[in-house]
């Protein structure tokens, strides 16, 4: 019965041992291993340059930014080869 592309609401799927419990991960991890379980995150961290530059403009284009930053180094390097 498991194998025929079925699909099975949450209490059924526990009763065929699907799934471990209903609820959350951590409701249902706690429940299984005690309040003592550590969860460790291992998310990507964000850089300092988007928290300090991205985080709070969400209508602000990173392909626009780094195309603004290149072409300003580019203008300082020529300017600078004369000493300006």
């Amino acid at each position: 019965m498991l194998f025929n592309a079925g699909v099975w609401s949450g209490s059924k799927a526990k009763d065929l041992g699907l799934i471990d419990g209903i609820g959350d991960y951590y409701n249902v991890m706690k429940n299984i291993f005690g309040d003592d379980i550590k969860f460790k995150d291992f998310s990507k961290k964000t850089s300092w340059f988007k928290q300090k530059f991205l985080s709070n403009s969400s209508a602000l284009n990173t392909d626009y930014l780094i195309e603004s930053l290149i072409k300003n180094i580019e203008e300082r390097i020529i300017w600078s080869k004369y000493g300006l």
